[in-house]
């Protein structure tokens, strides 16, 4: 079994560690800062584990203080970690260019999905338009026209079957043949 699991890590690139004059010399600083921050959010804030997740390899804890220190208490990561959240339109242009990053540099599902974000947010895509409607009206008051105030417009002409005014029950003439199957005859 853990032969398997070491294989797995090969083939995954697990096995490949940074020391940290690589980290230092691979990636531009606010890349590495953005990292930096990112990892010891997600590790709440555990230093040790935050360099695991970055991938350093295990250390010492002589060494791996000091690439805590060289690597978390950088000006940029501190900044990072400082900001405020509360007010998303002061971080907007932050937002767009880790997008942009995304979308240029991200894995296949996450870049379309970057870009699909910054085109609606660019405006290069319109929704569609919807019109909604939330009229309340009565079929009399489709029927007949009223106005918004609910009258009726004075050369409307109200169908006849509106104005019929219900009184006594009539019988209606219904032929020979069925008053003959009903049984009565009138």
């Amino acid at each position: 079994m853990r032969e398997e699991n070491n294989e797995l890590r090969r083939a995954a690139g697990g096995d490949i560690r940074w020391t940290l004059e690589e980290w230092e010399a691979v990636l531009p600083q606010h890349i590495r800062d953005a990292f930096a921050a990112r990892a010891l959010i997600a590790s709440e804030g555990d230093g040790f584990r935050a360099v695991v997740r970055l991938g350093f390899a295990k250390l010492r804890v002589n060494q791996a203080r000091e690439i805590v220190q060289r690597v978390f208490l950088t000006p940029g990561v501190q900044a990072i970690l400082a900001r405020d959240l509360s007010e998303p339109e002061q971080h907007r242009q932050e937002l767009v260019e880790r997008q942009v990053r995304i979308a240029l540099y991200g894995d296949d599902t996450n870049a379309v999905r970057a870009f699909q974000m910054l085109a609606k947010t660019c405006g290069w895509v319109q929704g569609p338009e919807i019109m909604v409607q939330h009229n309340k009206q009565t079929i009399f008051a489709l029927v007949t026209e009223k106005n918004a105030r609910g009258e009726i417009e004075a050369e409307t002409v109200v169908p006849s079957f509106l104005e019929h005014e219900p009184g006594a029950a009539t019988r209606i003439d219904s032929g020979e043949h069925i008053a003959a199957a009903l049984g009565s005859a009138e």
